[in-house]
């Protein structure tokens, strides 16, 4: 009885809860060009893996292994020699974008906005330089380090065209450019063969951090080492805290509960003021929905510790998408944690009230134990408070709970005497195809049909957990 319960609640709540997209966690979150570029390739590190490549960039690729070449580091010298002086040479722009930074992931926020001004200021400096300019080792690098901070990717080029520098000094910039321009492939061969000792020591963390995001196209595990690596060569600074965002992601794709809190504690005593923490939160309740139910309750602890970190009005808009989540993908504990941690936060009679009582209702039905209490629940929603989407999942519910108490019809097994949800003319319960059925065309399903609808729903959510890194980001 409860096996077959619970495939039948699940199959309506899958199948009813494709919610429109959330108002966002984070609209008001500042951004700077260097973290646009970091959201654009959050998704590499999630991918599958196919190529090698150890954490101080040595390692062979794909590439190399498919023309049977041999993996080799690049051997270069790092150049001792004097630096240009002059408040326009590179190597000096560069490094008070680094200190711009600091103070970013020490919680400046005011510097966010100095920072966009400062990079945009530099690329229109850069872009016009000299030719002589790019004859020196350090200011080369110091224009790959302002591609890989998002600054403009022209500066990159007109470089590489000028310089006269030899192949070895000019491997770190073109590794930049292929970054920058999406040249993944490219990229990788570049930073494979890079050994990150022939580099100044102020670049190697932000170098390390790239090779992630270039590895994580084929290779998280690769992807993972060199996020670990960038955090070791720069605690405290931006580096590292963009580094355990991603290392959190990975944890939760590899189902590492221990380490998913081991992070979340980390990023929470360290960067608990960084003008970023929104997103570690999204990384983290992401992290959390990719794992297993089993493992929940491993997280759950850890879970409540970021979010308590929060104010109040900002803790309730983060739950409430949680829940949303939490209840399209089947994470039932997780959804009736945020759904039941949001509520009391809610103003009473609200609409999002009302979306509340809906998700937790949602994770409660399923369940045989917390049935009645989801039923309960159920009866305080006002239908006409929801939208059109969540009315659908509301309809879902009430034609779940009345197939549920419903007497047993003549024939064995059959669910019979299930009227329409009230009010819900528009919307009968969905198909396995996911199109509306008009009202009274709805045939009651056989009992034996329920597996075969369970595997269905839970293939189309397979299918999504798949694509967890495209969730909105809003």
């Amino acid at each position: 009885m409860n096996t077959v319960f619970r495939l039948i609640a699940l199959t309506a709540i899958a199948g009813a809860a494709q919610l429109g997209s959330p108002s966002g966690i984070s609209a008001s979150e500042p951004k700077t060009d260097h973290a646009s570029v970091d959201a654009a390739n959050s998704h590499e590190a999630a991918k599958p893996a196919h190529s090698g490549g150890d954490a101080t960039g040595h390692g062979s690729t794909d590439a190399d292994a498919a023309s049977g070449g041999e993996a080799h580091t690049v051997q270069r010298e790092l150049s001792y020699a004097s630096l240009p002086q002059g408040d326009d040479q590179p190597w000096k722009l560069v490094r008070n974008l680094q200190r711009l930074q600091d103070g970013i992931a020490g919680g400046e926020t005011s510097k966010v906005d100095e920072y966009r001004f400062e990079i945009n200021r530099v690329g229109r400096i850069l872009s016009n330089a000299g030719s002589q300019v790019w004859q020196v080792q350090r200011n080369l690098d110091a224009a790959a380090m302002l591609l890989m901070f998002g600054g403009d990717v022209e500066v990159g080029r007109r470089a590489l065209h000028d310089t006269q520098l030899g192949e070895m000094d000019k491997a770190p910039l073109q590794a930049a450019v292929d970054y920058r321009q999406s040249n993944f492939r490219d990229a990788s061969k570049y930073f494979a063969h890079l050994n990150l000792e022939t580099l100044p020591p102020s670049m190697r963390a932000q170098f390390a951090f790239i090779a992630g995001v270039v590895y994580g196209n084929s290779d998280a595990k690769s992807a993972e080492k060199q996020f670990d690596n960038a955090a070791l060569l720069a605690p405290g600074t931006l580096v590292e805290e963009a580094s355990l965002r991603r290392l959190m992601a990975i944890a939760g794709l590899n189902h590492d509960a221990e380490k998913l809190g081991k992070i979340a504690r980390q990023y929470t005593d360290r960067f608990a003021n960084s003008p970023y923490y929104g997103d570690f939160v999204r990384n983290f309740y992401l992290a959390a929905i990719a794992m297993p139910e089993s493992e929940f309750d491993k997280v759950e602890e850890k879970l409540q510790f970021v979010i308590d970190r929060l104010p109040d009005e900002k803790r309730l808009e983060i739950m409430t998408v949680i829940a949303e989540k939490a209840v399209g993908f089947g994470r039932l504990k997780l959804a009736m944690w945020a759904a039941g941690g949001a509520l009391p936060l809610a103003r009473d009679n609200s609409a999002r009230q009302q979306r509340l009582r809906l998700y937790l209702a949602a994770a409660k039905l399923p369940t045989v134990e917390t049935f009645d209490e989801g039923r309960a629940l159920l009866d305080t929603i006002q239908r006409d408070r929801l939208n059109q989407d969540h009315r659908q999942l509301f309809d879902a519910l009430t034609y779940l709970v009345k197939g549920v108490i419903a007497p047993p019809a003549a024939s064995p097994g059959a669910l019979s005497g299930v009227d329409a949800a009230p009010e819900s003319a528009a919307y009968a319960p969905r198909e396995a195809s996911g199109e509306s059925v008009p009202q009274g065309s709805q045939n009651t399903p056989d009992p034996a049909d329920y597996p075969e609808m369970a595997r269905d729903t839970l293939q189309k959510r397979d299918a999504l957990l798949s694509e967890i890194d495209k969730l909105d980001q809003n």
